[in-house]
């Protein structure tokens, strides 16, 4: 699978979409529109580890990779 769409999963509280990286690393596009549950950190933590994803938030923006170096804030503090 390539591109998932999780659109209006109300229940999803995004847990499982921390294991992307090593289930479906193949994974191009993942589109979380309406995920109410989903923290955007979560989605910010995702696109810094898979940058060749596409992600696209509860409001339908596309959530943009971190520039190369710079550090990215998470509710468990800074990551790099």
């Amino acid at each position: 699978m390539v591109d998932m769409n999780i659109c209006g999963a109300i229940d999803l509280c995004g847990k499982p979409l921390k294991e992307i990286p090593q289930c479906m690393p193949i994974l191009r596009r993942l589109d979380a529109t309406q995920c109410n549950l989903v923290p955007d950190e979560l989605l910010d933590e995702l696109v810094s580890v898979m940058p060749q994803m596409t992600i696209i938030n509860y409001y339908g923006e596309e959530v943009i990779p971190p520039k190369c170096g710079a550090p990215i804030v998470t509710q468990g503090g800074w990551f790099k």
